[in-house]
């Protein structure tokens, strides 16, 4: 039976596994600290990719995936291991690029090769995995055979640019293969297929912390506060650990002025108390219909600087040249990080109504309501938002996809999950009604009446 997987494209399938595949953490790390990655590599799957995905795939169920994928159309299956993930969207269309100069071959997966001399055998480092799902959909426990490998490198004198085995080769090691991902390489070379590094086009796009090195030093990094000023004072010999620890700040470091996903079209229309994050101006759809009946608007984030920008967007901003009034206006947040601009949204999100002068109206309403500003981070501290809800009321919560933030990678456990139930309970005990828009436990909830669930 096929895993929950999450339709987009129909080439290119993107799977996570839910056991561990570098065997160095296995024998070492923490779970907290494999929980971390794992946690880190799923959800930038989720959110950095255009293709399908699934999450967490059963790893004995590997072999009976991989035909259904190539049965539905599929070309490709990404497999990731904990610890690398793609950072760009654009990672999808640079692994097509590539797939087609690959496909001038008979080529079984693409991977990151190590050929070092003086060893038997070749590897693949516990990255990422490309599988032709054309040529390879059945892994086997294969061993090595002789082999070839071509005299270019991507660099050093260990990453080959393909390897591909001999005509009628012999075995030449039998031994089993360390990772799933070798079983994938050795397969490949045993069905006479070719097997590429991945090119720099595609490695571009993402980024892996070898999270088998400086173990111990990590796990105490992990849970510890960070500041900008701490990722700066890396020592060089920890770089690698960056992009990882970069998520530990990721309150300051990116402010969403507009959204990045499409404009939500909502329905419920009775809604009296609504509590938003600071991000875009989608917030603004999810009130919009209960605009006769909405009394208060409780704006809570836990980026200072969001904050500080919707309370400037609320009171002085007239609804009109969104684009003039931001960059009017944004150097009064001292802000040294990103802000998020999604190309066109501002535009379409002008177009969700009738016309301008419906949008003024709106907006007219939406800031003649009581609004109140909270730094805070739901996640942690969601009582600090209970107390300012009025009691008997039909309440949202808008929480998109807050209980995803980076920054709860780092939540030992299961606390996340435990914290979401813990607000919509305590919300639930002095509403009406709670409807909840967002993530909680890794499904996505459209504006639904938790009321009427049992479970989550």
């Amino acid at each position: 039976m096929l895993p929950k997987i999450t339709i987009r494209e129909k080439e290119i399938c993107h799977i996570t596994i839910d056991q561990v595949i570098c065997n160095e953490l296995e024998e070492t790390a923490s779970d907290n600290y494999i929980g971390v990655l794992k946690m880190a590599t799923n959800i930038n799957v989720e959110m950095q990719t255009e293709g399908s995905h699934i999450i967490d795939c059963a790893y004995d169920s590997i072999n009976d995936i991989l035909p259904d994928l190539k049965h539905f159309g599929f070309k490709v299956a990404v497999l990731w291991a904990e610890g690398s993930w793609p950072t760009d969207q654009d990672i999808d269309n640079e692994i097509l690029q590539s797939i087609k100069e690959w496909n001038k071959f008979n080529w079984g997966c693409a991977g990151h090769i190590l050929d070092r001399p003086g060893k038997q055998h070749p590897e693949f480092h516990h990255q990422c995995v490309i599988i032709n799902l054309e040529t390879l959909t059945d892994i086997r426990k294969s061993g090595v055979y002789e082999y070839e490998a071509s005299t270019e490198h991507l660099h050093d004198d260990y990453t080959p640019m393909w390897i591909k085995p001999l005509n009628d080769p012999n075995r030449i090691n039998s031994k089993p293969a360390k990772t799933f991902f070798d079983r994938v390489l050795r397969t490949s070379l045993e069905m006479g297929l070719t097997v590429f590094n991945l090119d720099y086009n595609i490695r571009g796009n993402k980024v892996c912390v070898y999270p088998e090195d400086d173990i111990a030093w990590t796990e105490n990094e992990l849970f510890k506060k960070y500041t900008f000023s701490d990722l700066y004072a890396l020592p060089e010999n920890y770089m690698d650990k960056r992009p990882l620890l970069e998520f530990k700040v990721q309150q300051n470091a990116v402010v969403y002025i507009t959204n990045t996903e499409m404009v939500p079209h909502i329905t419920i229309n009775n809604l009296q108390v609504a509590v938003c994050p600071c991000s875009g101006l989608h917030q603004f759809k999810y009130i919009e219909p209960s605009l006769d009946v909405m009394e208060t608007v409780i704006w809570a984030d836990y980026s200072t600087y969001a904050v500080e920008w919707m309370q400037i967007l609320i009171h002085e901003w007239n609804g009109k040249d969104f684009h003039k009034f931001f960059e009017a206006n944004k150097d009064r947040l001292k802000f040294d990080g990103h802000f998020m601009m999604g190309y066109g949204t501002w535009e379409k999100f002008l177009d969700s109504f009738e016309s301008e002068e419906q949008w003024l109206i709106v907006w007219g309403k939406i800031q003649n309501l009581e609004h109140q500003f909270k730094v805070v981070n739901i996640v942690e501290d969601h009582d600090k938002v209970v107390e300012l809800i009025p009691h008997n009321k039909n309440v949202l919560l808008q929480c998109s996809n807050i209980f995803l933030y980076e920054s709860n990678y780092f939540t030992p456990g299961i606390s996340t999950t435990l914290n979401a139930i813990d607000y919509v309970t305590k919300v639930q005990s002095i509403s009406n009604k709670v409807i909840f828009n967002g993530d909680i436990n890794r499904n996505y909830y459209d504006m639904t009446n938790m009321g009427r669930q049992k479970w989550i």
